[in-house]
């Protein structure tokens, strides 16, 4: 087990993590871990990072263990020292998902390959020298990777795990002013290069990757500052704080998943352990937009009025034209998949927020 953690009061091994997606990360450990008396803060500034990697310290009283950091999370840093006596498994969460790209292929394309490249390559060298095995290893993808934006919204149509977006790397590191391509670019060429480990090197474990498309929903503990909210809810933050008469943003994406039905969705793809290789794309059935997001704040009974008063009206019931849909039928009758209705992901959220503007008043 390897977390980035500052703080943890370990008491039993449990699924292991090699991970760097805060918000889902969070939502994995909330369920993998809730069971034992672990306690894990999870952080990302730097200093914080740097200090140590707890887990790896304790399970192998290594105390030179190079720490795990931001910077060098993704390049070979003995990843053979993080994968333990007695793993079984691994939950290689996301990679780096931010719009601050300066160098497409540095800050974002790399990581995301290398990080996943790293971890098969860690565990690969470490089942051929010994005899606990590890069995399976499951990779956070995304619906970036399956999405064909060429082809526009696409009513009718229904993506499948057989789909896959046709970006390349070459138009990645183009992208210099794009970061949304940058991002779709180093997920397709990281789940590929997932896929071309498993029919080159043929290893004893297994993978199962997760396209999920936007991850919305609360953190397992309250915000303390905006730094606090990640990339997907920061633009809901935007939204409900823009004030009565605030831009309402368009709707890219559609599609919609609670980030604790995500976290379910790595957990059982880890625990059915099995001898085949699987994709899975995971997506609430409905539909989601930012004025749907709007009705939600002001029509509920459960989200404080200081978010309302800070929350444009926009147009009230107005709609989506049609669109594709997401077909996760594969996820529901494998892994037992459900999903969250998008009014409670907004209102757990939202909520949430409301603590923060409390906050950043006192």
């Amino acid at each position: 087990m390897a977390y980035t953690t500052d703080s943890i009061d370990y008491s039993d091994a449990a699924i292991p993590d090699i991970l760097k997606s805060p918000h889902i990360l969070a939502s994995n450990i909330d369920r993998s871990l809730s069971s034992t008396r672990s306690k894990m803060n999870v952080i990302e500034e730097e200093e914080n990072l740097m200090k140590t990697n707890y887990v790896a310290r304790i399970l192998k009283n290594e105390p030179e263990l190079l720490p795990i950091t931001k910077s060098n999370w993704y390049k070979e840093i003995h990843w053979s020292q993080a994968i333990f006596l007695y793993v079984h498994g691994i939950i290689h969460v996301a990679s780096p998902y931010h719009f601050k790209v300066t160098d497409p292929e540095k800050d974002m394309i790399l990581p995301a390959i290398n990080g996943t490249k790293r971890i098969l390559e860690a565990a690969h060298g470490y089942n051929k020298k010994n005899e606990n095995k590890i069995k399976r290893i499951v990779i956070t993808s995304s619906f970036a990777s399956v999405f064909d934006q060429t082809k526009g919204l696409r009513p009718g149509y229904s993506y499948t795990e057989e789909d896959w977006c046709p970006l390349t790397y070459e138009e990645g590191i183009a992208a210099k002013d794009d970061p949304v391509t940058v991002y779709r670019v180093s997920k397709v060429c990281a789940e590929r290069a997932a896929w071309d480990f498993i029919k080159n090197e043929k290893p004893s474990f297994t993978i199962a990757t997760i396209c999920e498309p936007m991850v919305f929903g609360p953190s397992v503990t309250d915000f303390k500052s905006i730094d606090d909210i990640h990339t997907s809810n920061s633009s809901i933050w935007s939204l409900v704080t823009s004030g009565k008469d605030g831009k309402i943003p368009e709707t890219r994406v559609p599609k919609q998943i609670d980030v604790r039905d995500v976290a379910y969705a790595h957990i059982a793809a880890l625990e059915r352990i099995t001898n085949t290789n699987q994709r899975y794309l995971i997506s609430a059935p409905t539909s989601w937009s930012q004025q749907q997001i709007l009705d939600i704040v002001h029509e509920s009974t459960t989200i404080p009025t200081n978010i309302k008063n800070t929350t444009p009206i926009g147009i009230k019931g107005q709609q989506l034209p049609e669109h594709f849909n997401i077909d996760s039928s594969k996820a529901q009758n494998e892994l037992g998949v459900t999903y969250i209705p998008f009014k409670k992901t907004i209102e757990d959220l939202i909520i949430q927020f409301s603590k923060l503007q409390h906050l950043q008043k006192h």
